[in-house]
């Protein structure tokens, strides 16, 4: 644990008695000199989880891919912004970028801005030295203003959530204070919740429930970008289970799954976001919604396998890790029923591409 960013937190909560789950793994997370994403390098192999464009570059083609035929469904030829939601190094923008050059030079040539969602000082430098003119922002409201296609790969479940309790017929906030020997524990707060549509209704004794109002305000702005301006939104993510009834708090470090508490400011910590909760932001929105789909589901049906096939055919002393790059993306036990992909639109699509 750096013992800095356990000061700053020991601190804030003597000040306060107690942080809110949000307030607490925000600061952990996104503080700007000790926080997990200033200091570390924290994807790929050294780092403490691989994300799916680190594992292959045809993750990246077959999510330009449903890009380029979503476009084309569209007949668009205008210029439009392609954004990106907390794009770490930017494999997958390059990726993307690349395929779409390849494979349709007049729509690549469409593209008007490269935007990308970043926090991370160290991110910000990578991605400027890797995409010269792009845009960087850490505020969701400067969204281009114009037709735009949004991609968001494992940027949901890095937003902090607060954690409800339902007990004796009443929501409890789950927060965070100091026990007597001032270790971090959590407690419970009773909480009235008032009117609010997104907490579920006629629930069990201790089912737990997530919520942020940033998480709200973030998926509503993107929506209403989207339904003003025109365009879509590509999300995928963990996402939270019906069965998962006690929360879907978990930290990650060196691959390994950690207490949330230990190692703060050098371990990952995620919230599996409720798609549920997503969905209805964007139908309250009026925009059209596919999905959830798995991630294998989807990347079948936009041609992983064939895209494989076509790899191993060139690059054929190269069969065993490449099968193996697949499997990770798709198998079951591995990422492909792990990760679910749901998509938003402006619009209904006529043809729901990667989806049923």
């Amino acid at each position: 644990m750096s013992e800095e960013i356990k000061k700053i937190l020991k601190k804030k909560i003597k000040k306060k008695n107690y942080l809110s789950l949000e307030e607490f793994f925000s600061i952990a997370l996104y503080e700007k000199k000790q926080g997990y994403y200033a200091s570390q390098e924290v994807i790929g192999k050294k780092g403490d989880f691989i994300t799916a464009p680190e594992i292959s570059q045809v993750f990246g083609e077959m999510i330009a891919n449903w890009i380029i035929l979503n476009l084309r469904l569209l007949n668009f030829s205008n210029y439009f912004s392609l954004s990106e939601l907390g794009p770490g190094r930017g494999t997958l923008m390059n990726d993307i970028l690349r395929t779409i050059r390849l494979a349709d030079k007049n729509l690549h040539d469409n593209i008007k801005n490269i935007c990308f969602l970043e926090r991370s000082a160290k991110f910000k430098l990578l991605l400027k030295e890797k995409f010269v003119n792009c845009k960087i922002f850490k505020n969701i409201n400067l969204l281009p203003k114009n037709y735009n296609v949004i991609i968001a790969n494992e940027f949901f479940d890095a937003i902090p959530l607060n954690q409800y309790v339902f007990k004796d017929n009443n929501w409890f906030e789950r927060i965070i204070s100091l026990d007597s020997g001032e270790n971090f524990c959590f407690k419970l707060v009773k909480k009235h919740i008032g009117s609010n549509i997104f907490f579920p209704i006629n629930v069990e004794e201790g089912r737990v429930f997530e919520y942020s109002n940033d998480f709200i305000k973030l998926n509503d702005v993107i929506c209403k970008n989207i339904k003003k301006y025109g365009g879509f939104l590509l999300i995928i993510d963990y996402a939270k289970e019906n069965t998962e009834k006690s929360g879907t708090l978990f930290s990650i470090k060196e691959h390994k799954y950690k207490n949330p508490f230990d190692d703060l400011g050098t371990s990952d910590i995620s919230f599996k976001p409720n798609f549920e909760v997503i969905k209805k932001i964007a139908e309250i929105n009026n925009c059209f919604v596919l999905g959830p789909s798995t991630q294998s589901e989807f990347l079948k049906r936009m041609g992983i396998n064939e895209r494989f096939k076509i790899l191993i055919k060139h690059n054929p002393k190269k069969e065993l890790s490449l099968l193996k790059q697949k499997e990770r993306l798709i198998l079951s036990k591995e990422m492909g029923e792990k990760f679910k992909i749901i998509a938003i639109f402006s619009k209904t699509p006529e043809i729901k591409y990667g989806f049923k």
